[in-house]
């Protein structure tokens, strides 16, 4: 049975977000997919279904999430990437316009709107300054929410395509699904709609988890120290 993230006692601090489950109790697919496309590696939906796929970065991010709404119907998507390219935008924009999307939000690092201006310009067009918010972020995830499904997708791939080894884990699970959601709509309550040189958001709504040495935001808005070698050795 799933559970709910753990929660941190000390409020204002910033500590790890967990998202816990218990025993499985479904069965989990792993595959390695060295040629195939995303529906290769995806395969046929089914409730409840745990999926781990690694791929040669033969598709990306986009093409795995038009898969998956194809599958589903009409959903609501929230996407968390580092990068997307023009093309992966323009291919989101179309699942938006021939209504596989009823609603999508979007995640990106600060640093997108310096490093690729016109594609976050592009999304700006598309999809309204509502829809996005920009926090400091390396994290890649979606969460789909159908009629029937509950999507939890956790991932390295970015939006646009990169022939590396790539990760991909998808899960059918209302629980995990809805932690997602819930951290994407923490980000959008305190990230300002227009600001698109934001910093790290505290995300204060979603219960954090007790650790030795908390980090506050006024941490993360200097520079910390880098552990020493010596030091990780420990």
């Amino acid at each position: 049975m799933s559970k709910r993230p753990e929660v941190g006692a000390v409020a204002g601090g910033l500590r790890p977000v967990t998202f816990r489950r218990g025993a499985a109790s479904r069965f989990r697919m792993t595959r390695v997919s060295k040629i195939g496309l995303a529906g290769d590696a995806i395969g046929q939906l089914s409730a409840g279904m745990e999926l781990y796929v690694l791929t040669f970065g033969q598709f990306s991010l986009i093409d795995a999430l038009a898969y998956l709404v194809e599958q589903t119907g009409p959903a609501d998507v929230d996407v968390a990437v580092w990068t997307a390219a023009h093309a992966d935008v323009t291919r989101a924009i179309d699942l938006l316009e021939r209504a596989r999307v009823r609603r999508m939000r979007w995640v990106v690092d600060r640093s997108f709107s310096s490093r690729e201006p016109a594609c976050i310009q592009r999304m700006r067009d598309a999809f309204g300054d509502a829809s996005i918010r920009v926090t400091a972020t390396h994290c890649k995830f979606a969460a789909i929410r159908a009629d029937r499904w509950d999507l939890a997708v956790r991932t390295s791939m970015n939006l646009n395509e990169n022939t590396r080894l790539e990760n991909l884990e998808i899960s059918d699970d209302g629980a995990f699904c809805g932690f997602l959601t819930g951290v994407v709509d923490s980000i959008f309550d305190e990230a300002a709609e227009g600001d698109y040189r934001a910093k790290m958001t505290a995300m204060a709504a979603v219960p954090g988890v007790p650790v030795p040495g908390q980090i506050t935001a006024a941490d993360l808005g200097r520079k910390l120290p880098y552990p020493s070698s010596r030091s990780l050795q420990r």
